[in-house]
């Protein structure tokens, strides 16, 4: 069975005797993704219903990061620190 691990920003497919297959880019979104398909795996295989129902609802909250991740990507925040009296600028 090959297996698929995380380094920072990159996923690697690996086969059985450890040689990497293949290494992909990841983008912030997908990085959550791929958490929430581990967790949804774990939800498959466990026993307890409680605990399959974490796992699920666990892989949901990490789907909302993935979409949340991808909005704040695109996101530009312009602001200026607002000034003391005595150091404001004069016009």
């Amino acid at each position: 069975m090959h297996k698929i691990y995380r380094e920072p920003n990159l996923l690697c497919w690996v086969s059985d005797d450890g040689g990497v297959l293949a290494r992909f880019g990841v983008a912030t979104g997908d990085k959550y993704r791929a958490r929430a398909l581990e967790l949804l795996a774990q939800a498959e295989t466990a026993t307890d219903a409680e605990a399959r129902a974490k796992f699920e609802n666990l892989a949901a909250a990490f789907l909302r990061l993935a979409i949340q991740a991808e909005r704040n990507e695109g996101l530009v925040i312009d602001f200026e620190l607002p000034y003391e009296d005595d150091k404001k600028p004069k016009h």
